[in-house]
């Protein structure tokens, strides 16, 4: 539990996802318009000021949405046989790149024992992608993005070069075959069998996706939902998938049949 804050603690400009890193001994945020991550340390459950900010730069071909990099979501890398130290993957929709970041160890006067995330390479994305979130295979060896502009889901091989991530990207599949440009959320089910991605702005829904035993896709269902499906999850026992629709202000629940699609349930959680 993280304890509230004597005042506000300044980020990037607007963080728009965060993560807990080192058995939550760190906070981090990706600070979408900002182009950066914030890192704060955790004592006691309290937040700390600032200890570290990490800025990128870059820009994509889609005009009014790639002006500058846009950092959506970070991720941890799975750790892996031959691939040494700890690596998070911070998804840059402006620039078309997954950052790729060291996490270095120092020793501070102040935190005592400090992290510092040191920007290395990034990982390409197809020009006019956007890639948004970022899902992991339940071995940990392939890498799934839902890209926002393009609506696809890239899906990248893990491996290593020498002790150093490598990622290479082996499928492009379409999920949002309506061009909407709003892709968003990605998960992968319990089983490792299905993957799921939400699309707004158009045709509202989500797509399914059986994964095979090599890792890459092949689209079998799209359930349409209610509007702007923003973020949804799936619960831990499979059986359910929970979907936030921001403009109908409710959350649908959908059961997830032994097939993989989804069925609507009566059950309908709203907010007016």
């Amino acid at each position: 539990r993280i304890a509230p804050t004597a005042g506000p603690l300044q980020t990037g400009a607007d963080p728009c996802f965060l993560m807990l890193f080192d058995e939550g001994r760190y906070l981090l945020t990706a600070d979408y318009s900002g182009g950066s991550i914030s890192v704060f340390p955790v004592s006691e459950g309290q937040l700390q000021e600032r200890a570290d900010l990490l800025e990128f730069e870059g820009s994509g071909p889609v005009k009014g949405r790639q002006e500058s990099s846009h950092i959506h979501q970070i991720r941890q890398v799975p750790q892996i046989e031959g691939i040494e130290g700890e690596w998070l993957l911070a998804s840059d929709l402006g620039a078309d790149a997954i950052r790729m970041i060291y996490v270095s160890r120092i020793s501070s006067m102040k935190h005592g024992e400090s992290i510092m995330p040191v920007h290395i390479s990034d990982i390409p994305c197809p020009a006019g992608s956007g890639p948004r979130h970022m899902e992991f295979s339940k071995d940990g060896r392939i890498l799934y993005c839902i890209a926002e502009l393009s609506g696809e889901v890239l899906v990248y091989d893990i491996c290593h070069e020498g002790d150093v991530p490598a990622f290479t990207l082996k499928q492009q599949i379409q999920a949002d075959e309506v061009n909407a440009g709003g892709s968003a959320d990605i998960h992968i089910h319990p089983s490792g069998r299905w993957l799921y991605t939400s699309h707004r702005l158009k045709n509202d829904g989500i797509a399914a996706f059986h994964i095979f035993p090599d890792g890459t896709l092949k689209k079998m269902d799209y359930t349409i939902t209610g509007r702007h499906p923003r973020n949804f999850m799936i619960t831990d026992d499979g059986e359910y998938l929970l979907v936030a629709c921001r403009d109908d202000k409710c959350v649908q629940v959908f059961q997830i049949l032994p097939t993989g699609r989804l069925a609507q349930t009566s059950t309908t959680l709203r907010f007016d």
